[in-house]
Order: C-alpha cells, then structure tokens, then sequence
C-alpha cells in the first residue's frame, strides 16, 4: 500500500521542456544581436567623434575590423583616406623613436607622396582639411626636425632613382643635430 500512495517520480513534460528551451534561445539570440548592434552602433559614433576631433589614429582604430553597412561607407572611407597619409607621419614616429632617423625622413617624405596622390579623393569627400592637417605636420616635421623646406622635400620627391634618393636622404640625415643632448645631472665633488 504505502508503494501505492507514492506518487512516480517526475517525468519531465516534453511540451513545456521544449517550450521553455525556445524561450531561452530566442531570449538569448535577442541579446546576442543587440550586443551586436549596440556595440556597432558605439564604433561608429565613436569613430566620427574621434575623426571630427582630428583623433585620425583613434577614429581608425575603432572602425578597422568592423563590417561597415552601406549607411557608414563613407566616414569608413573619410577615416581610411586620411590614415593613407597619417599612417606615414606614424611610421615616421616610430623611427624617430627608434633612432632611425634616415627612415623616419623617408616616412615624412612618403606621406607628402601619398597626400599627392590622395588629395582629389579627399577633395571629393569633403575632408580636404583633414588631409591638410595631416600635411602641415608633416612639414612641420620636415622643417623643424630636418630643416628640410617645402621645395627641397618636393625635390626629394622628382628623384626617380633609388640610389641617388638613398644619398640626399642621408645627406639631409648627416647634417643635423637629430636629437637634443640628455641633461645630466651634475653633482658637486665632496671630498
């Protein structure tokens, strides 16, 4: 008897499983797509922000890798114009720092090259000043760290010939004081 009065052991009801299965995937595929979404949506406004701030390296940071929707083509293509010149005044950067100082001219003189090259696409896109900017540190640079003018640096660019380009690069890099001498502390000799 007392076997008769226990109740069996639960079953589970297959209906309801399967419905509460469906709820928690839809309820996840929900989430899942607007993370997507959200976190898309915040690359790009992030990347127009950071661009309209002339944050050229930040802005490409936060678009590169991101599948960009016909809608946003064209800040993608705004950022990606002005990082074909910025990318050079970076290389240049990293070679400074690095005391490579003959690469580091070269990447200032490639990025005068490339503003050439892209500057009607620039033009097209309305982001003509932004390349400018981009240019104008590059000559700053230039002139500042090289003493290298506009029309030296365009001359630099006319040469055609690898070894005679070599030569005027580490011409220019031989004659000026590449980095200012470090301070040392100086102490007083007590006997």
């Amino acid at each position: 008897r007392a076997e008769a009065l226990e109740k069996p052991e639960g079953k589970i009801n297959k209906a309801g499983a399967i419905i509460i299965f469906l709820f928690f995937m839809v309820a996840a595929a929900v989430v899942i797509v607007g993370t997507n979404v959200f976190s898309y949506d915040m690359s790009i406004a992030n990347a127009k922000y950071k661009f309209g701030n002339r944050k050229y390296n930040e802005a490409y940071e936060d678009i590169r890798g991101v599948d960009v929707k016909e809608k946003d083509l064209e800040i993608r293509d705004k950022i990606y114009t002005v990082m074909y010149v910025n990318k050079q005044l970076n290389s240049y950067n990293n070679f400074y720092a690095m005391d490579e100082y003959a690469s580091a001219l070269d990447s200032l003189i490639k990025g005068l090259e490339r503003y050439d090259k892209y500057i009607a696409l620039a033009t097209q896109l309305g982001i003509k000043s932004d390349l400018n900017y981009v240019r104008k540190q590059i000559m700053a640079e230039l002139q500042n760290t090289y003493g290298v003018s506009e029309r030296d640096a365009l001359m630099l660019m006319e040469i055609s010939d690898k070894q005679e380009y070599s030569e005027q690069i580490y011409k220019i890099v031989s004659s000026v004081n590449k980095k200012p001498p470090v301070e040392t502390e100086k102490k007083e000799y007590v006997p």
